[in-house]
């Protein structure tokens, strides 16, 4: 069978790194893959996934499948959960956010979770999951970023993360531009008073 140069290359870095004995990974693939063929990285995604939406699905449900992967077993992977696939497409979309406070969203998050589960999952002392989910203190940027990496979503996720984000940019572009805040102030002053 002919292979053409581009993928031989692919194919070659993956023989090599079978005789290497380690596994070759998706991150080298994919830096191979952008290489060998540059224009897919300026692929119209949107589009085709609109003109073709099975192979969205094809994707969704192959990802879906790869992220339920068993590391050391083969076979066929279990389909997945409607809720899973949501949640990975709120994630590819960018729409994965939640609109309730820390202390609430980290209660859906470990719902049936104990403390100790909790604060194993999440790296976090016992006592500082039991402060935040109790609202009994506010989470720091690093409790933030240690909640959501245990449950695979971004710090972004949390209201107070994108509370803190923006009002550090706010506060940043107002240091830039002083004037700027003299009419978002009066704006704002103007419309409170109505």
């Amino acid at each position: 069978m002919d292979v053409r140069p581009e993928v031989q290359v692919i194919v070659d870095a993956a023989a090599q790194a079978k005789r290497e004995g380690r596994r070759f990974t998706w991150a080298e693939r994919a830096e191979l893959i952008k290489k060998q063929f540059p224009t897919r990285t300026k692929a119209d995604w949107v589009r085709r996934f609109t003109d073709d939406p099975d192979m969205f699905s094809d994707l969704m449900r192959d990802l879906l499948k790869i992220d339920q992967q068993v590391p050391g077993k083969s076979g066929p992977r279990p389909g997945p959960e409607f809720e899973a696939g949501m949640d990975l497409i709120r994630k590819i979309r960018g729409e994965d956010y939640c609109t309730l406070k820390f202390s609430e969203a980290l209660a859906i998050l470990g719902h049936g979770m104990s403390l100790t589960a909790l604060a194993r999952k999440t790296k976090l002392s016992r006592s500082q999951v039991h402060r935040l989910l109790n609202a009994q203190m506010q989470p720091s940027a690093e409790e933030m970023e240690a909640v959501a990496t245990a449950f695979k979503k971004e710090p972004s996720f949390f209201l107070e993360w994108r509370a803190a984000y923006i009002a550090g940019t706010l506060a940043s572009k107002l240091e830039e531009a002083p004037e700027i805040g003299i009419g978002l102030y009066r704006k704002l002053v103007g419309s409170a008073r109505v």
